[in-house]
C-alpha cells in the first residue's frame, strides 16, 4: 500500500516538473524584459546627462572667449 502511495507521488511530481519549468522560464523572460526595459532607461537617463552637462560646458566656455575676446580689445 505504501508502495502505490509512494508511485503515485513521483508520478505527481514528474508531472509538476514540466511545470514549474515552464513557470520558471516564464518568469525569466519577464524579468529578463524588465531588466532590458530598465537598462535602456538607465541609458537614456546618461544620455540626457551627459547632453546636459555637455552643454552646460559649452556655454561657460562661450562665456570665457567672450570675455578673453573683451579684454583683447581693452588692450589693443
Amino acid at each position: 500500500m505504501s508502495e502505490q502511495k509512494a508511485e503515485v507521488k513521483q508520478e505527481e511530481r514528474r508531472e509538476e516538473k514540466p511545470r514549474y519549468q515552464f513557470r520558471y522560464l516564464e518568469l525569466y523572460g519577464e524579468l529578463k524584459g524588465e531588466a532590458e526595459e530598465l537598462v535602456k532607461e538607465l541609458m537614456d537617463r546618461v544620455r540626457e546627462s551627459f547632453h546636459r552637462i555637455s552643454d552646460a560646458i559649452l556655454e561657460e566656455m562661450e562665456e570665457d572667449i567672450r570675455e578673453l575676446r573683451r579684454r583683447l580689445r581693452e588692450l589693443f
